[in-house]
């Protein structure tokens, strides 16, 4: 946080709030996940997010593979 904060004092192009916002998010769901020892449902009962919300931060943060589609080229 400090780096970003410096960062923007010294000018630089940054939204700092919502770089800092993510990484917290990021750290937030990265725990819960492994509290929950992998188990979505329950980090998402715990976080009071939608089951949903949950798989969409995982994927979003890299925390989780998207799952596999038939017929998708990529992974074969």
């Amino acid at each position: 946080m400090e780096d970003l904060l410096q960062q923007a004092k010294a000018g630089a192009d940054l939204d700092v709030h919502a770089k800092v916002f993510e990484a917290m998010e990021r750290e937030l769901f990265t725990r819960a996940i492994e509290l929950a020892q992998g188990n979505q449902a329950k980090a998402a009962r715990w976080l009071r997010i939608s089951r949903q919300t949950m798989r969409e931060k995982l994927q979003l943060f890299g925390l989780k593979e998207p799952p596999y589609k038939e017929g998708d080229e990529s992974t074969a």
